[in-house]
């Protein structure tokens, strides 16, 4: 079965609730694809603001930046993209896996952790964090193509961060609540804090 709805012009909110099953979302800017394979498939199209709910099960999306500077925010509850401007906003919460890929252009990450122990790896092409939280399953969002990715710890547990530079000339500033690396020419960032 499948449902296709089209916002056509104007300000648009499409919001859709998930069944207790694994489904997989599929943000495009304006188009999402929700789908239960072989079940059911739910299209929507110039939707400039797209909220996707979990209703549980091992539920994935992937999100898609712009060629302009894109902002995106992982939590352990949910995650959502800005595009630059406001064009769009894609938006899941409940979800176990979160694909972002940035698609260029400055874009910046804000991750922010769990109350248990979470883990980010980053380096200058793409970047994973796995939250832990002490009550529920865990989740792990992974980044493609961001310039800058900011994590911040400040809801408790043992965080680590693995940061990997590149093999030029790299920058590395310690202080005792946070902590960056960067490329000598500013075209990656990673700040850790907390």
């Amino acid at each position: 079965d499948a449902i296709h709805i089209d916002g056509l012009g104007g300000e648009d909110t499409l919001s859709v609730y998930g069944k207790t099953s694994d489904e997989t979302v599929e943000f495009n800017g304006l188009a999402v694809h929700v789908s239960e394979s072989g079940v059911y498939d739910a299209y929507g199209s110039n939707f400039e603001n797209t909220y996707v709910y979990s209703g549980g099960g091992a539920d994935t999306a992937s999100m898609l930046g712009t060629t302009g500077a894109d902002k995106f925010y992982g939590l352990p509850t949910n995650s959502y993209i800005r595009a630059e401007g406001s064009a769009y906003l894609n938006y899941v919460k409940g979800f176990s896996n979160v694909t972002v890929d940035g698609a260029g252009g400055d874009d910046t990450a804000y991750l922010y952790d769990s109350d248990g122990d979470d883990s980010l790896t980053a380096s200058p092409t793409t970047a994973e964090i796995t939250f832990n939280p002490t009550a529920g399953g865990q989740i792990v969002n992974t980044l493609t193509a961001f310039s800058e990715i900011n994590a911040i710890a400040e809801n408790g547990g043992n965080d680590d961060a693995t940061l990997t530079g590149t093999n030029t000339v790299d920058k590395f500033y310690g202080f005792d609540d946070h902590s960056y690396l960067r490329a000598d020419d500013w075209s990656y960032l990673f700040h850790t804090q907390g």
